[in-house]
């Protein structure tokens, strides 16, 4: 299995969410979780009010499409950008290419825009669980990625509900804003933890060390 298995530690390091780290990243996704709701709760709204409803699985389905092709392609290179900028370019993607759905009045040109727009969904996990790997202490690394995870499904949730919200109150197109805002805010967060998110790789007795709480 990965990681291997190991000797449970004896006494407490505290929690992997005290790590700076994991804090951003968790707090990141979140937000981009939001985006992921609000792009399917959106759809079925505004393919409902063009008198298509059934084009709603369609467009999402593209909408994974995106994530999978481009996926592939990042897993099959050796990219040796840092970690942390191509969490950042992939997150700025993903906040650019809401702006296109905000205009998007038609089912075909609603399906193209949610394609591109989730091109840099898997480049996002991908750099952001790599980062987790490398940034958290081996002994806190399950831990560490259940955070993630469960931020990625709390943003769902609250994406959801904010989403369903403009639409009624505002019209089927507005619920896109969500995506816009939370996408922007999620770059925002990123960019202002750069420097934490460059630390040195978690592979060393000093890094552990590090995680250890103060007396």
């Amino acid at each position: 299995t990965e990681p291997r298995v190991r000797p449970v530690d004896q006494g407490s390091r505290g929690s992997a969410i005290r790590l700076r780290p994991v804090q951003i990243i968790t707090l990141a996704l979140i937000f981009i979780g939001a985006t992921f709701a609000t792009t399917e709760v959106s759809t079925v709204a505004i393919t409902g009010e063009l008198g298509q409803p059934g084009a709603a699985s369609l467009v999402i389905g593209v909408y994974a499409l995106g994530s999978f092709v481009v996926g592939i392609i990042i897993g099959a290179l050796n990219l040796k950008t840092p970690l942390q900028i191509q969490l950042a370019i992939a997150i700025a993607i993903i906040a650019l290419t809401t702006l296109p759905l905000l205009v998007a009045d038609t089912v075909p040109l609603l399906a193209l825009a949610v394609f591109v727009s989730g091109v840099a969904i898997s480049p996002t996990f991908i750099t952001a669980f790599g980062l987790i790997e490398r940034r958290v202490p081996e002994a806190m690394l399950t831990e560490g990625v259940t955070w993630v995870m469960t931020g990625i499904g709390i943003g769902m949730a609250l994406g959801s509900f904010a989403a369903g919200w403009v639409v009624d109150a505002f019209g089927a197109q507005s619920g896109f804003l969500v995506s816009v805002v939370a996408g922007a805010i999620a770059l925002v967060i990123v960019l202002l933890g750069m420097r934490s998110l460059a630390t040195a790789d978690c592979d060393t007795s000093a890094c552990d060390a590090a995680a250890v709480p103060a007396e």
